[in-house]
């Protein structure tokens, strides 16, 4: 947003022809002939609602709530005497008011959503998610590299302990053949040892022979036992050879075993070590799409954040008006007389329940409805007639005297700020003297056109006021806040921008900005709640700025008077032509 500086050009003489219009308003000279100041000072600031209006005149109503419920509360009864915006009936206001808390936190989420897109949020999110991807991606390589060098560790191993399970088959078989070729030696030799233990003792029992007169063997016994010995030799070296043999052999089934359960160890190792990598890898590739996703996300935030912003904000007014309507139905929870009169007919009670319907208002002439409801009520009970002859239902009857309302309505941004019971000021077309008056209904279903909503609201007239007929169209303003006694400074003097504001102070010469605190904004003044002091100047007008040779120039020198004045331009005043200050911080227009 651009910072704009009110024009301030006005001459001391079209100032001083203002008059009683400057009121508390009189610009004091600063000591540079530049500059008109006006000091901070203590006053009433109104805020006000605007409207056009038509004025009615009314004798009787047919009252209705607006808005479904049960009844709570019947304060008055048949024959009772009632003033206009007093108090017939009320409902149980529970739903309206949980409607009105949804609706309120669906504005604060709005409004919520729209401080994080200004703030772009949403592309610093696409752009930490990059770089959260980014960073992923990378770690996914390093993934597969650890993954890529474990499997060439994995078949490193894997050979060499499958190298170590074929020796070890291999040792045993040489060994199996080792001991096999010792046995067979071991049996030769004892199978020689028991022949020739065997041919000693033939050779000594032939000595022994009787019959040739030979004398007996002496080393028989001893020859036999060698030959029992070599034979036992034979039968255990026969059973060692078989022992060891058996031996041998298991150990090659054990070893072989072995080097059948680490070919599968080394190919479960294999196998995980390539999934891993091929799980790495499909990673990288779902983390390097995430990085293509997140940068078209980045693009696309950056380019729809203004339509995103718009689209915020369109959300907000639709929420905002909805909570309006939410509101302004919570506040037709409580019904009150549209005028004031006798109270003809009561036509519910206490603990009933009642529909949604419609408040008409008769006169002489004509009828017209106070309500922007268009279903029926619910009344169970008598009707009141207008004199218009036509007949109506409704909960409550009131006949009153010649009365008259002024039928206005107001926007949807403006609904919410005006309640029922609200003073007005009347000021009718072509009089410069106001009359007064009350809100005394509010319609909640909205017209709209060209994209604006407006809801109508009925302003009863205080008393009698003479010179007023039917169709007569007036201006209002509708006083929906009001301080008193705070420090105040003219509207045209305070300048905003976003949600700072700021008026410009004198300082060596030159006009400075000074934040201010405000509070209640009028048409006229502007409540500062902090940042001045009573008595303090603020610059009310640059009289050294020209004004603008254009058509129309806003912002100019408001605040000098409810109704304004017209001036002559001359010299120094836009080049002459004809310039009008608006009153209150209106503005101003200048013609060429």
């Amino acid at each position: 947003m651009i910072r704009r500086h009110k024009a301030r050009a006005i001459a001391v003489l079209v100032l001083a022809l203002a008059g009683a219009g400057v009121g508390t308003y009189y610009a004091t000279k600063s000591s540079s002939a530049d500059y008109e100041l006006t000091a901070a000072t203590s006053g009433t600031v109104q805020q006000t609602v605007s409207a056009t209006a038509t004025i009615e005149a009314i004798n009787q109503a047919s009252v209705n709530f607006a808005v479904a419920g049960r009844v709570t509360s019947v304060p008055v009864s048949v024959g009772q005497t009632v003033t206009a915006g007093e108090v017939l009936a009320t409902i149980d206001p529970s739903t309206l008011q949980a409607t009105v808390a949804e609706d309120q936190a669906q504005v604060a989420t709005d409004q919520a959503k729209l401080d994080d897109d200004e703030s772009g949020e949403s592309v610093a999110s696409a752009e930490q998610e990059l770089t959260t991807d980014t960073q992923q991606v990378t770690l996914e390589q390093q993934d597969i590299s650890n993954d890529q060098t474990n499997l060439t560790e994995t078949n490193d191993s894997n050979a060499v302990a499958l190298a170590q399970a074929q020796n070890a088959v291999t040792d045993a078989q040489s060994k199996l053949t080792s001991d096999e070729t010792a046995d067979s030696a071991q049996e030769s030799e004892d199978e020689e040892a028991v022949g020739t233990a065997e041919s000693t003792l033939e050779t000594c029992e032939q000595t022994d022979n009787p019959a040739t007169m030979n004398p007996p063997c002496a080393n028989e016994a001893q020859d036999q036992n060698a030959v029992s010995s070599a034979e036992e030799k034979v039968a255990t070296d026969s059973e060692t050879a078989a022992d060891t043999t058996t031996s041998d052999q298991q150990a090659i089934q054990v070893d072989q075993l072995s080097l059948q359960a680490t070919q599968v160890k080394n190919a479960q190792a294999v196998t995980a070590a390539q999934q891993a990598l091929a799980n790495a890898q499909v990673s990288l590739q779902d983390d390097e799409q995430d990085i293509a996703t997140a940068n078209t996300t980045l693009a696309d935030d950056k380019a729809g954040l203004g339509p995103t912003i718009e689209a915020d904000e369109a959300s907000i007014e639709g929420a905002s008006v909805t909570l309006s309507a939410a509101e302004l139905s919570l506040s037709e929870a409580t019904l009150t007389s549209p005028i004031a009169g006798t109270v003809t007919a009561v036509s519910t009670e206490v603990g009933n329940p009642v529909t949604a319907g419609a408040t008409t208002l008769g006169s002489s002439s004509s009828s017209s409805s106070s309500s922007s409801s268009t279903s029926s009520s619910s009344g169970t009970g008598s009707s009141g007639t207008g004199s218009s002859g036509s007949s109506s239902t409704g909960l409550f009857e009131i006949v009153g005297t010649a009365t008259y309302e002024a039928q206005a309505s107001i926007t949807g941004s403006d609904v919410s700020e005006v309640k029922v019971g609200d003073q007005a000021d009347i000021t009718l077309t072509g009089s410069a003297t106001p009359i007064y008056g009350t809100v005394s209904s509010i319609g909640i279903v909205a017209s709209v056109s060209s994209g604006v909503a407006s809801f109508p609201v009925v302003i009863g007239v205080t008393g009698t006021p003479s010179g007023l007929y039917s169709g007569m169209s007036a201006n209002t303003s509708i006083i929906v806040l009001q301080h008193s006694d705070v420090l105040t400074v003219p509207s045209s003097a305070v300048h905003t921008l976003g949600t700072e504001s700021f008026v410009y102070v004198l300082k060596g010469g030159k006009e400075v900005e000074h934040t201010v605190g405000v509070g209640a904004v009028g048409t006229t003044l502007t409540q500062i709640t902090s940042g001045l002091k009573s008595g303090q100047d603020v610059v009310l007008a640059n009289l050294s700025t020209p004004l603008s040779t254009g058509t129309s120039s806003t912002g100019g020198l408001g605040g000098l008077g409810s109704s304004g004045f017209t001036g002559l331009g001359g010299a120094g005043l836009g080049g002459g032509g004809a310039v009008r200050f608006g009153g209150g911080g209106g503005g101003f227009t200048g013609a060429r």
